[in-house]
């Protein structure tokens, strides 16, 4: 069975933690009250940078729509004490797209205070060569341009 694109994630990007469409209350207050005497929680969102949020499209808003959608979730975050993760996210190949994962990235290195991480969603020989956020290596070893910008984040956020 091959993997299929991502259903659109209008309820758990951070573009829509604040909002209320879905017939109920938001995220942002669902979970502000959520409390662990162990202090270990960490809030998962997700995000993509297609014009709907929903990552199946490969083009990207722009350079900034990374950065605009993560802002009021991290805002929420550092307001109510919190940790965050991004953990799925994707854009295309593109320049564009590149240039707004490279500015989403640097937006969550530059607030570590309450950003844990983040990690990529697709990748692996199951995804089809042409699926437009797959970072498989080709056949030929070759990478894939995301993998450029993936991979200077990743060594920052590791180094010591």
């Amino acid at each position: 069975m091959r993997a299929s694109a991502p259903a659109p994630c209008t309820r758990t990007g951070a573009h829509s933690w604040s909002g209320s469409g879905y017939g109920g209350v938001s995220n942002a207050t669902a979970l502000q009250d959520l409390r662990d005497p162990g202090d270990r929680i960490a809030i998962e969102v997700h995000q993509y940078l297609d014009r709907d949020y929903s990552g199946t499209h490969a083009e990207c808003v722009g350079p900034d729509i990374g950065v605009d959608t993560l802002r009021g979730f991290t805002a929420w975050l550092r307001e109510h004490g919190r940790q965050g993760f991004l953990a799925e996210f994707a854009g295309g190949p593109g320049e564009v797209c590149r240039q707004a994962v490279d500015n989403m990235l640097a937006f969550i290195a530059g607030n570590d205070d309450v950003w844990l991480g983040w990690t990529w969603w697709a990748a692996g020989a199951w995804w089809k060569p042409d699926y437009p956020f797959n970072v498989q290596p080709g056949q030929d070893g070759g990478g894939k341009p995301q993998m450029e910008v993936l991979a200077r984040h990743a060594r920052a956020a590791t180094a010591p």
